[in-house]
C-alpha cells in the first residue's frame, strides 16, 4: 500500500493563502452589509481554507477544515464571537493537529504568530471593505512565516540503520553461528 503524499508547509504557500485571504475578505466586506451579517462571520470561511491550504496531507486537511468549520459554524449560531474563536481555533489546530510539537514550543509559537499576526492586522485596518481586505493580508502574512520558526513536529520518522551496519550485523550472525 502506498502512503499519501505529504505537502510541506512554505514561507511561498502561505503567501498565496495571504493573498486569496485578502481578496476573500476584501469580497466579503463588501458583500456584508447588504447580508446583514457581522464581518467576523468571514472566519467561517478563512480558517478552514487556512488550514486546508497548509496541511501536510490532504486527509489532514480536510479534517483540520471541517472541525474548524463546525465550531465556528456552532458558534456563530450560538451567537458567540466567531472572530476571536476563530483565532483560538486556528492556533489549535495548527499546532496540535497539522504539525504537532512539544506542548510548551507549541504554546508559545502558536502565541507569538497569532498576536503578531493581530498586531499588524490592527496596523494595517482601515475603515472600509480595502481596509478589512488589508488587515486580513497582513495576518496571514505573519501567519505565512510559521514554517521558517515553528520547527519540526515532534512525530519523528524510525531511525534507520546505516545499510552498511545491517550488512556487517548480518554477517557478524551468520559467521557466529558457524
Amino acid at each position: 500500500m502506498t502512503q499519501p503524499a505529504k505537502r510541506r508547509m512554505t514561507f511561498g504557500r502561505g503567501l498565496a493563502v495571504a493573498f486569496v485571504a485578502a481578496i476573500i475578505a476584501t469580497a466579503i466586506g463588501m458583500a456584508v452589509p447588504r447580508w446583514g451579517l457581522p464581518f467576523s462571520w468571514a472566519a467561517l470561511v478563512l480558517v478552514p481554507g487556512y488550514l486546508l491550504a497548509v496541511a501536510p496531507s490532504v486527509r489532514r486537511g480536510i479534517a483540520s477544515a471541517v472541525i474548524a468549520f463546525a465550531v465556528l459554524g456552532g458558534a456563530a449560531v450560538v451567537g458567540f464571537p466567531v472572530a476571536e474563536l476563530g483565532l483560538l481555533v486556528l492556533g489549535i489546530t495548527r499546532g496540535a493537529l497539522l504539525f504537532p510539537t512539544r506542548p510548551l514550543r507549541g504554546i508559545v509559537t502558536e502565541s507569538v504568530f497569532l498576536s503578531a499576526g493581530i498586531g499588524l492586522g490592527v496596523l494595517l485596518f482601515t475603515p472600509g471593505a480595502l481596509g478589512v481586505g488589508l488587515a486580513t493580508w497582513g495576518f496571514f502574512l505573519v501567519q505565512s512565516c510559521y514554517p521558517l520558526f515553528a520547527g519540526s513536529s515532534t512525530q519523528a520518522t524510525p531511525k534507520q540503520d546505516d545499510p552498511f551496519n545491517a550488512a556487517m550485523a548480518r554477517a557478524s550472525a551468520l559467521l557466529e553461528d558457524r
